[in-house]
């Protein structure tokens, strides 16, 4: 089994480089002898598709079962996920709680995560819903995830009584882990307070410029509108002179993780320099259809205009127009059925 892990991993200081597939071979042939490791980890390798092809869901789903079958919790852990999220097999939500549960009383951490989360989100009693409560902060001993995810339901009242507090208080423990997701949730909540007001910025900045030297998208994306705007509530802060050019530094680090909104912004820098030259114009081109096909609203706007008038590099299209249009159309409408929902 070491060895099987040194392949997998590789190992810099003895020159050896990770080698999937031989480690996939010295853990297919633990498997065989019925060790449940073994089958733990080769589940993990084909779910991820580490060093493969291609990711093999139903092959992980037997090596889980495998695992299952040996007496190892995390490997009924991983079974349960597979039948909640219907990965190498016919989602059955039923089954997987089951599973879940099994391994959360055997004391599994992640167990107790999942099977809180699931608690929590599901339409239930509120003895279920403090059930699930009561599992977040079994997993929170251990489990990083768990306390942003305590933080969050505190900070927003959901399953528990609103607690400010308590949802600080549960960020700084998970912030003490190195979480650059509790450190951006923290920040927004000392950006603008638990009424949409603008707080305590000097602590939003410095938990922003954590979370965003760790790559996390959204609090790239936030700095970036915030030199963007060229200005934060508190004097001083940020020098106006660097804000335009420190902006689109954090909007392509954002992009670079996955935001869709930073592409409008990015779009927007384009269009800066757009009407003196071509290949500024098509940039914004492309950073706004970007963001618009994943669903942002202004960029959709901003496209419906751009179609529908002509301008950066291309003639009006009425087409395309109303396609943005209704895209545009279609997302408010969505917004409106969910703000009506009970």
């Amino acid at each position: 089994m070491q060895l099987a892990k040194l392949y997998e991993e590789g190992d810099t200081s003895m020159g050896l480089p990770a080698n999937i597939p031989k480690a996939v071979e010295l853990l297919s042939m633990a498997a065989t002898k019925s060790d449940s490791n073994a089958c733990l980890l080769l589940g993990h390798l084909y779910r991820e598709g580490k060093g493969m092809e291609k990711k093999d869901p139903q092959k992980a789903f037997g090596f889980y079962q495998m695992a299952d079958s040996l007496g190892h919790r995390e490997g009924t852990t991983w079974l349960g996920k597979s039948y909640l999220e219907g990965e190498g097999v016919e989602r059955n939500k039923s089954e997987g709680i089951r599973l879940l549960g099994l391994a959360a009383e055997l004391g599994d951490r992640l167990a107790q995560f999942e099977l809180g989360i699931v608690y929590v989100q599901r339409k239930a009693s509120e003895q279920q819903h403090a059930e699930g409560i009561t599992l977040l902060i079994q997993a929170a001993e251990e489990l990083t995830i768990a306390k942003t995810s305590l933080g969050w339901l505190y900070q927003q009242g959901k399953r528990v009584t609103k607690d400010i507090d308590k949802a600080i208080e549960w960020y700084r423990a998970a912030i003490k882990d190195g979480s650059a997701d509790a450190e951006y949730l923290l920040g927004k909540l000392y950006h603008k307070g638990d009424n949409g007001e603008h707080q305590f910025m000097r602590r939003a900045l410095a938990l922003y410029y954590a979370a965003a030297e760790k790559g996390h998208a959204e609090a790239n994306l936030a700095l970036g509108e915030l030199h963007w705007l060229g200005r934060i509530h508190g004097k001083g802060l940020i020098r106006e002179g660097d804000s335009i050019v420190r902006s689109r530094e954090f909007f392509d680090r954002a992009a670079e993780k996955g935001s869709t909104k930073a592409h409008y912004y990015l779009a927007l820098h384009h269009c800066l320099r757009a009407n003196d030259d071509p290949a500024m114009a098509e940039q914004a081109l492309k950073h706004f259809t970007i963001a618009a096909e994943a669903g942002v609203a202004l960029a959709q706007k901003e496209l419906s205009r751009v179609y529908q008038e002509g301008g950066l590099g291309v003639a009006p299209d009425e087409e395309k127009a109303g396609k943005y249009l209704a895209m545009l159309s279609a997302a408010a409408a969505r917004n409106q059925r969910k703000r009506r929902k009970p």
